[in-house]
């Protein structure tokens, strides 16, 4: 497909000169497309689930399974040669035998990739809870929909799993904007914890873009409940310098302005989680709370000062964490987090102007993140009673 256009520009200004308008009145515009039309049902689709399902065994060296017969597509009925037992025991007709080989393999580091991969709910081994890495991703997308075009943008709250005196946990975590953050946790004595952690978000777009660097520090402690609970809680300190520019754009005849945002910041934290761990050891759920104080050392709004000085943030997060102590990797888990940051208390957003709602809005945050225990390298594995 070819399509040939003539653009009359009504406006256009430069935002790296400062609004400065262009003087080009209008410009030709050609667009070449090259496209295939595929029709596909319900067996093209179990075909590639098939195909894709039949990689990441191989890449697991998961075992193929005995030829029982001919495999049938789902809601298709019970597989040739299997007599009695239904095609479907495992998912999509995979053989009992099958089924434990696939359970021994995930034992090993490719468990985390192939479960979030084919959805599959957690057995029994792992958890009573029965729960899937991608609804959890699914919960953290939506939480993601509320997120907006404020200035800040919080830390992951930290909800260490130490039990000892010694234990490390060194962690990598990504959001779905895009903002990294790589932090460390350490027990020097029993009950005692120091964290530090930074953070960053780098973007070279000219008109929409945001941009922060900051880090934090933090002292606290922990308490083992038996086994299985574990409750920590830690106060810290964090620095911040952040910039977010986008267009604000009404119809198609209204004018359209550019919105920039910069600021740097400190904050005062407090934070309190719970956490519990599964009987086999290969999943902890828990709940972490942050109350953080931000004070703006500088805040602007299209090269204007605000008069915003401080503001109190509130950041509640759930969180699963996957990842046996006594399994192949001990020193390896991987934790799914969703949350929101939110001004606490109630208050009257429409009386306040646009650009200090813009500030204070409420955005929601979900976050994979990698967490690493270098104090298990060489130790046998074990769970700290």
């Amino acid at each position: 497909m070819y399509r040939l256009s003539k653009v009359n520009f009504d406006q256009l200004d430069c935002s790296r000169d400062n609004g400065t308008a262009v003087s080009l009145p209008s410009t030709l515009r050609q667009e070449a497309v090259l496209f295939s039309r595929f029709d596909i049902d319900k067996r093209s689709v179990w075909q590639m689930q098939s195909a894709l399902d039949l990689s990441f065994k191989t890449l697991l060296g998961v075992p193929k399974a005995p030829a029982v017969g001919r495999r049938s597509a789902p809601g298709r009925g019970s597989s040739v040669g299997v007599p009695g037992r239904a095609d479907a025991q495992h998912r999509g007709g995979v053989p009992a035998d099958a089924a434990e080989a696939e359970v021994k393999a995930v034992d090993r580091l490719g468990w985390i990739i192939y479960y979030f991969k084919a959805g599959y709910r957690f057995p029994n081994k792992y958890s009573p809870v029965r729960l899937s890495i991608r609804q959890l991703w699914y919960l953290g997308s939506l939480g993601c929909a509320l997120s907006g075009c404020s200035v800040y943008a919080p830390m992951l709250p930290v909800a260490p799993q130490l039990r000892d005196k010694g234990e490390v946990e060194v962690q990598g975590t990504t959001f779905l904007n895009g903002r990294w953050e790589a932090g460390a946790t350490y027990s020097p004595v029993r009950h005692l914890l120091v964290h530090a952690a930074g953070g960053l978000r780098h973007d070279n777009q000219d008109t929409t873009y945001f941009r922060i660097r900051q880090y934090e520090v933090g002292v606290g402690g922990y308490y083992p409940l038996g086994r299985r609970w574990l409750v920590s809680g830690l106060g810290g300190y964090g620095q911040a310098r952040s910039m977010r520019g986008y267009l604000q754009s009404g119809l198609f005849n209204s004018h359209s302005e550019l919105a920039n945002f910069q600021s740097s910041y400190h904050r005062f934290f407090g934070e309190l989680s719970v956490a519990y761990r599964t009987e086999s050891g290969g999943v902890t759920l828990g709940a972490a709370y942050r109350l953080a104080q931000v004070k703006f050392d500088r805040l602007t709004y299209n090269g204007l000062p605000l008069g915003l000085r401080r503001m109190p943030r509130q950041e509640p997060m759930l969180f699963a964490r996957f990842g046996n102590e006594e399994g192949f990797l001990p020193w390896l888990q991987f934790q799914t987090s969703v949350g929101i940051t939110s001004v606490p208390g109630h208050y009257d957003a429409t009386l306040e102007p646009y650009e200090y709602r813009r500030v204070r809005e409420s955005r929601g945050f979900a976050a994979l993140t990698l967490i690493v225990k270098p104090h298990l390298f060489k130790s046998p594995a074990r769970i700290a009673n």
